[in-house]
């Protein structure tokens, strides 16, 4: 199973961007883009929504069928 990590990276590589690039769409550091591709930072479900939105990435693709589902849920409750 691959982890957020692993799928942040190969979608922003699918993506032909460069960690700078990806850094500057989402408004964040590059620094922050490296720890997230690296495994030492996880983002909140509901930051990944947010980066998902602005890259058109599926939500589901970046933080796993799993944790998505959950999320979904979660929303769901709230409404």
């Amino acid at each position: 199973m691959s982890t957020t990590a692993e799928r942040f990276r190969t979608l922003r590589n699918a993506s032909g961007l460069t960690q700078v690039q990806l850094a500057e769409r989402l408004g964040v550091t590059q620094g922050m883009v490296s720890q997230i591709e690296a495994g030492r930072l996880d983002p909140a479900a509901e930051v990944m929504v947010g980066y998902c939105l602005k890259m058109n990435w599926p939500l589901a693709e970046v933080i796993g069928s799993e944790r998505a589902d959950r999320l979904r849920a979660a929303l769901d409750l709230a409404n």
